[in-house]
């Protein structure tokens, strides 16, 4: 029932949300510089080349051509940072920013679930304290709402 207190303001978010990421297509290869082009924006180090009459002294941005039989094979790694610091806590009285950031929290991790083989994610906190809090690591998501509610507590509690 408390996990459901923050699940409910969200859910129709998370359909939502679930719809994106699943039309999400990771592309193959990344855009990288290509060298040695007839015409883009003029590479530094070919400036003595061109002088010497070479005409392929460019570079543009763009996909390189992919090895063969090299398909992707590692999903996008996402991290999301969250505010825990003692002043959410502080101030949730008065404006349930603490309560929000838990609903955030929830909304992603319900919406990336099932979603291992695309995205590699992972949830740490902000505070005074010290520069990350764990909450969720790479490639070991909470699996169910027991889980999920351990990681709002441990936001609620830090």
């Amino acid at each position: 029932e408390l996990y459901d207190k923050f699940l409910g303001p969200v859910a129709g978010e998370i359909e939502q949300l679930r719809v994106v990421l699943q039309g999400v297509e990771a592309r193959a290869q990344e855009r990288e510089w290509l060298k040695l082009q007839p015409h883009g924006e003029l590479d530094d180090a070919r400036l003595v080349d061109g002088a010497a009459g070479e005409r392929l002294i460019y570079r543009r941005r763009g996909e390189k051509p992919p090895d063969p039989g090299a398909p992707q094979t590692k999903p996008k790694r996402l991290r999301f940072v969250l505010d825990v610091s003692g002043s959410m806590y502080r101030f949730n009285s008065e404006d349930r920013r603490l309560e929000r950031c838990c609903q955030m929290a929830v909304m992603l991790m319900e919406s990336l679930d099932g979603f291992d083989h695309k995205y590699s994610w992972s949830l740490v906190g902000h505070s005074g304290d010290g520069p990350v809090i764990r909450l969720v690591d790479y490639d070991a998501p909470p699996g169910n709402r027991h889980e999920r509610l351990k990681v709002l507590q441990k936001m609620w509690a830090h």
